[in-house]
């Protein structure tokens, strides 16, 4: 089977599983070499995979999916996806090896892991809001998520 088939056959468990979450609650997996986390606020869903693989460029390819009831709908390879977070907005911000996107990325990352409150919009239409507790954001989203996200490019 192939490692692409392999990782999407994870990341349809994972957003599956984000979606019979309870609502906004951010939550965290990990398998072969992916960390994920994933929030559902009833409808939609976001999963936020950070890898430590890199590709053959050195670059740590983190991607971004969206489930609408539990189905891939978009993916941050192939889709507009955008987030406004604290009244600033993320978009591009899968890393690519670019200074500008993965400059973005970290503040991305950086912006994310403390939200309370964001949207998420698709080809620059809002389709979601989610609204994670604090607690919530600091248990799942501190250390582990910086740890694992934060990185764009691949160091031995």
């Amino acid at each position: 089977m192939k490692l692409s088939n392999i990782f999407l056959a994870i990341v349809l468990t994972v957003s599956a599983t984000a979606a019979q979450a309870i609502p906004n609650m951010w939550g965290s997996g990990f398998a072969m070499g992916e960390t994920e986390y994933g929030i559902d606020n009833g409808g939609w869903g976001i999963t936020i995979s950070c890898t430590g693989n890199p590709d053959e460029n050195n670059i740590l390819p983190h991607k971004i999916f969206i489930s609408k009831d539990g189905n891939v709908v978009a993916n941050s390879e192939d889709n507009d996806i955008s987030f406004v977070i604290d009244g600033e907005e993320f978009w591009g911000v899968v890393p690519d090896g670019t200074r500008n996107t993965d400059n973005t990325w970290v503040s991305f990352v950086k912006a994310i892991s403390t939200a309370t409150e964001f949207d998420l919009y698709l080809d620059q239409k809002k389709v979601a809001t989610f609204n994670p507790s604090a607690k919530n954001v600091k248990k799942v989203m501190d250390g582990n998520f910086l740890e694992s996200c934060w990185n764009t490019e691949y160091e031995q």
